[in-house]
């Protein structure tokens, strides 16, 4: 069974002598790039276009014995080790030709196929001169004295598709509109940039406590990518799928955790799912991000104290109200509390005046080991603002008190207890000069069984 080898978008730009203009901006983007790409939109462009075949909605390139097919704004590519030297498509479905025959891509099933070398649409005659091979144009309504024929020169493989007519000069496609040629400019979305966008001196600043939680209005429809900001094995962020803000994610704001790259043109920001608890990071283009005018932090209310106390095992302190490795606040190590610890609390951010939290938090002050003071965030559960103290019991004096009254008390007390002992000790022999009495008569009753013997 042949081989069928399927590649996204990202190794399209990796084929030699393709897309020539973007194999060149890769080349540029090798170093890692220090900004976030404003649109990931690329223009279908080829150096030695062999051949092509137009479908409903999708179009199909050969270059180099390699198939790079359209659908929407999705490349695809298709590459093996058999032979193409044309493409069609029939009934939808992909379609290659060689010096054997006409064969459907996946299955790789005979199919016939044949395409007119001239046709008509409306008033206009399609055809390639046999003499000259170029494509022509023959006006069949043109007034007498009219030139009624029109020469296209350097265009070739002229073809019709849906009752439009084709053909290409230097690897561009265009559409012949009458005997007018006009360039078809063909778009598709290209994430690769994404791959190697620079950390940069994010890990720096997530660490980093501001003097507020800073929240962000969307551009929607802005392009923004998921990354793991706690993966730092390489020198460029780790991420993920890109989508669109609005669209592919329901949520409008976020909570903006960094600003790095050039400029601060990259925006790392957290947005917390609506339905699971979960959250996810993601990186922007700082232009399609906006502060919200909001008081995030509100005062603690009057019936907490403002000094709680830590009652989780062991746990950290955030520079920014989200949970994660890379939000630790440090100084020369990172800044650990357990329980029983004392911080002061300046404020609370909850997710009911900010939904774009995961959870509530507490702003809180709290000395380091090194004797520095740090500022930041804890989750409203980690720590506790009341405080059980035991106080000592409370003494009322005696009113008739007097020394004579002490002694008579004390000798009291020693007379009850030589009573209780006199009894103690009655009830003991009693019950032990009992059992005495009823040894003697067993050993009596044992003595006169024997005689009787």
């Amino acid at each position: 069974m042949k081989k069928l080898v399927i590649l996204t978008t990202s190794l399209c730009l990796l084929s030699a002598g393709t897309l020539g203009s973007i194999t060149a901006f890769a080349e540029e983007a090798s170093e890692g790039l220090n900004t976030y790409p404003v649109s990931f939109t690329r223009e279908v462009a080829f150096e030695d276009l062999q051949d092509y075949a137009v479908g409903e909605g999708k179009y199909a390139f050969l270059e180099n014995n390699v198939i790079y097919e359209y659908v929407g704004d999705k490349p695809v590519k298709y590459t093996d080790e058999r032979t193409v030297t044309a493409i069609y498509y029939k009934d939808g479905k992909l379609c290659y030709g060689n010096e054997s025959g006409v064969y459907n891509y996946e299955t790789n099933e005979p199919v016939e196929i044949s395409l007119p070398t001239s046709f008509d649409i409306g008033n206009y005659h399609y055809y390639v001169n046999s003499a000259t091979q170029t494509v022509c144009v023959l006006n069949t309504s043109a007034a007498e004295g009219e030139e009624a024929v029109t020469a296209l020169a350097e265009y070739t493989l002229l073809k019709e598709y849906g009752n439009k007519a084709y053909a290409v000069k230097d690897s561009d496609l265009y559409e012949i509109k009458g005997v007018t040629p006009e360039k078809l400019t063909l778009t598709y979305l290209d994430y690769s940039d994404t791959e190697r966008i620079l950390r940069g001196d994010s890990a720096e600043i997530l660490k980093t406590s501001s003097a507020k939680p800073q929240f962000v209005a969307l551009t929607n429809g802005a392009f923004m990518t998921e990354v793991e900001i706690d993966d730092r094995e390489s020198d460029f962020f780790k991420t993920g799928d890109t989508v669109k803000a609005g669209k592919d994610v329901s949520a409008t704001s976020a909570l903006l955790l960094a600003k790095t790259g050039d400029n601060d043109e990259i925006a790392l920001v957290m947005i917390a799912s609506e339905t699971d608890g979960e959250s996810t990071c993601y990186l922007m283009n700082s232009a399609n991000v906006r502060l919200l005018n909001r008081e995030p932090i509100t005062h603690i209310p009057d019936d907490k104290t403002a000094v709680a106390t830590v009652t989780i095992a062991s746990g950290y302190v955030y520079a920014a109200p989200y949970v994660c490795a890379s939000t630790h606040i440090a100084g020369e190590t990172e800044i650990t509390i357990q329980s029983g610890d004392k911080l002061e609390v300046l404020g609370e951010v909850t997710k009911e005046d900010n939904p774009e939290l995961v959870r509530s938090f507490y702003k809180v002050r709290l000395e380091g080991e090194d004797k520095t003071e740090y500022v930041g965030y804890v989750p409203t559960g980690y720590v506790s603002h009341y405080t059980f103290i035991e106080k000592d019991p409370i003494e009322t004096p005696d009113p008739d008190y007097t020394e004579e009254n002490m002694i008579r008390q004390v000798v009291l007390v020693i007379v009850v207890v030589i009573l209780v002992l006199a009894a103690a000790v009655y009830m003991v022999y009693t019950s032990t000069s009992g059992k005495k009495k009823n040894k003697k008569k067993i050993k009596k009753d044992k003595s006169g069984a024997d005689d009787d013997k």
